[in-house]
């Protein structure tokens, strides 16, 4: 596991240059610009979010920041004014979460190799501080990403993350099919990321943790093992 001074490092050694494989500069490639778009367009007709709802669609996350590594998914987020796709704002809610999910599991969209990864965000959510975000459909940066190194403690940053990871594989381990303790620790490792970025940005504690988990496979084995625990409990043998 890489400790958190290495992925600074790494990041201190790049921090002005986003990830070439996508970005000429500054200015995203024509080429990844059209497929985003045209993905989200898809998935938006796909699920029945109305054209006119669509504001805006915009690059988030590490692929529109300089601490991006080769994990780092490309995160198209689709900029909906939800009070023109449904008057019930909480059922909507669960109903996107749903459907990107369902999209993760069916679908292997991808541009030069790396995942697409897409959401609905409504128009009004606040958005998180210093985090990259790139127009697509102007072709220019709404927030510019932060170059500053991340902060942090990197002995406090491996606890946790090492604390972390014994609670998933110990769980995974012990084969606990509760479902009440499986959503208990997916909603607190996720939980840990969305604060973190909404508060801090890219380069927040929680937001590196998560990271640090994700460096590790513990995520996807989590993931792993509650797909397999769900197929089980709802199954009939």
């Amino acid at each position: 596991m890489k400790t958190l001074n290495v992925f600074i490092r790494e990041q201190k050694d790049k921090e002005r240059t986003l990830n070439p494989k996508f970005w000429d500069g500054k200015t995203l490639k024509p080429e990844v610009r059209k497929g985003l778009l045209k993905i989200g367009n898809y998935w938006a007709d796909a699920i029945g979010i109305p054209k006119e709802a669509i504001e805006d669609m915009h690059l988030v996350g590490g692929n529109a920041s300089y601490l991006y590594n080769s994990q780092s998914d490309l995160d198209l987020h689709l900029i909906v004014d939800k009070s023109k796709v449904s008057e019930c704002e909480e059922l909507l809610d669960d109903y996107l979460r749903a459907r990107k999910k369902l999209w993760s599991y069916e679908q292997d969209v991808t541009i030069f190799g790396t995942e697409v990864e897409v959401y609905a965000e409504d128009v009004d959510d606040p958005k998180p501080a210093r985090q990259g975000r790139y127009s697509l459909e102007k072709g220019r940066w709404i927030t510019e990403p932060s170059t500053e190194a991340p902060k942090g403690d990197d002995v406090v940053i491996q606890s946790r993350v090492k604390d972390l990871e014994a609670e998933i594989d110990e769980i995974i381990d012990t084969g606990v099919a509760n479902p009440e303790q499986l959503k208990w620790i997916k909603e607190r490792v996720f939980k840990l990321r969305r604060q973190s970025i909404q508060k801090g940005g890219e380069f927040a504690q929680g937001n590196l943790v998560f990271k640090g988990l994700r460096n590790t496979g513990a995520i996807d084995r989590l993931n792993s093992y509650l797909k397999d625990v769900t197929d089980k409990n709802l199954s009939v043998y």
